[in-house]
């Protein structure tokens, strides 16, 4: 559906391709494609805090923004929602999950996390929208590069310790993965 330059894609299946035998949606789920080994998401080169690279195998795959990736030399989350085509390897713009680890020994290959929380998500939406809206009115208009999808790195790192403060929790990399689990493991009262 277009109407006035937006263009709209429905993603969800209609009911006519739920209920049908052996029908097959043309993307897979990030989750899926991860699973299924249908998508490799790996570090760029030696590694980069504000990109990574998704190769894609024979079919497109469905990535959101508020998707996160575990593994790789840091935990991030991806910027924004991405359509990757199959048989290619895209650039994702993404946010680091936890300020103290960038492990070198680790392998560079990354595993699908759970989706970030709607506080979150929302808060590095809005963080996108303005550096995009920045980048549209620099010289920077038309460049296709990750950094015009940046969040605010240290307000996100910043939001995870209130986090950990707020539920008296500490992890030793600041990782919101990390205060999750240790949320888990809290007693209960």
């Amino acid at each position: 559906m277009e109407r006035d330059g937006l263009v709209l894609i429905a993603l969800e299946p209609t009911a006519t391709t739920q209920g049908a035998p052996g029908a097959v949606l043309p993307y897979l789920l990030f989750e899926q494609a991860v699973a299924g080994g249908a998508v490799e998401v790996h570090e760029i080169g030696t590694g980069t805090v504000p990109s990574v690279a998704a190769s894609t195998k024979d079919q497109p795959v469905v990535i959101f923004a508020g998707d996160t990736i575990t593994g790789g030399k840091q935990n991030r989350v991806i910027n924004i929602s991405v359509l990757l085509p199959a048989g290619k390897v895209t650039e994702l713009p993404v946010t680091c999950l936890e300020h103290g680890r960038w492990d070198r020994g680790v392998p560079a290959r990354f595993g699908a996390g759970r989706k970030a929380d709607y506080a979150l998500r929302s808060m590095m939406s809005h963080q996108v929208g303005e550096q995009r809206r920045s980048f549209a009115e620099s010289a920077a208009v038309g460049a296709a590069t990750t950094s015009a999808y940046a969040a605010d790195q240290g307000e996100v790192w910043a939001e995870i310790g209130r986090r950990e403060v707020r539920a008296g929790l500490h992890s030793p990399t600041a990782a919101l993965h990390e205060s999750g689990r240790l949320r888990s493991r809290m007693p209960v009262l």
